[in-house]
C-alpha cells in the first residue's frame, strides 16, 4: 500500500518538478555572465560558456535583443597570446547563418555555438578570445557598453574570455 502511495505521488508531481527544474535551468544564469551590455544595435551578449580541450574550445555565445536589430552582424573571434598579438581568428554570422540577426525577434535568446580548433603548433600558456560583433560591408564594430559591474569583461568594446591551454 505504502509503495503504491509513494508512486502515486512521484507520477504525480513528477512533471511539476520537471517543469520547476526547467524553468529555473531557463531563468538562472549557469554560465559567466558578462554584465549584460548594450549595443548601438539592440543586440546583447548575456553570457558564454566555454568547454576546453586539447586541441580546441567549445564555445556558446549567449545573445538576446531588446528591440529590432537593423543589420546584419557577423561574429569575430579573435585568439590572442598573453603578449596580445592575434595567433587566430574566426569571422562568420551567428547561428551559422541559419537566421541573419537583422531577422532576430525582439527578448528572444538565442545561442551561438562554434567548435575552435587551436592553431597547430600552438604552445601551451594562457590566451585570451576576443569576442565581438561587426558589420561585413563597412567593417564597423558593434561595441559592447558594459555597465560598472561588467567591465571587468570586456575591453575596447569586445567581450574577453580567459583560456588556458595545457601541453600535451
Amino acid at each position: 500500500m505504502r509503495r503504491v502511495l509513494v508512486r502515486s505521488l512521484v507520477l504525480r508531481f513528477l512533471p511539476l518538478l520537471f517543469l520547476a527544474l526547467l524553468t529555473f535551468l531557463l531563468t538562472s544564469p549557469l554560465w559567466q555572465q558578462a554584465g549584460i551590455p548594450d549595443t548601438a544595435d539592440s543586440v546583447r551578449i548575456q553570457g558564454y560558456d566555454l568547454a576546453e580541450a586539447r586541441e580546441g574550445v567549445s564555445l556558446r555565445l549567449f545573445f538576446d535583443t531588446v528591440g529590432a536589430v537593423e543589420k546584419d552582424w557577423i561574429v569575430y573571434i579573435h585568439l590572442h597570446n598573453s603578449q596580445g598579438e592575434r595567433t587566430d581568428q574566426f569571422d562568420g554570422p551567428p547561428l551559422a547563418g541559419l537566421k541573419p540577426t537583422s531577422e532576430w525577434n525582439r527578448r528572444a535568446l538565442y545561442i551561438d555555438r562554434h567548435q575552435l580548433r587551436f592553431p597547430p603548433g600552438m604552445l601551451p600558456g594562457e590566451y585570451t578570445l576576443r569576442i565581438g560583433l561587426y558589420d561585413r560591408e563597412s567593417g564597423e564594430r558593434l561595441a559592447f557598453q558594459p555597465g560598472p559591474e561588467g567591465r571587468v569583461h570586456f575591453e575596447d568594446g569586445q567581450l574577453r574570455v580567459p583560456i588556458s591551454v595545457a601541453a600535451e
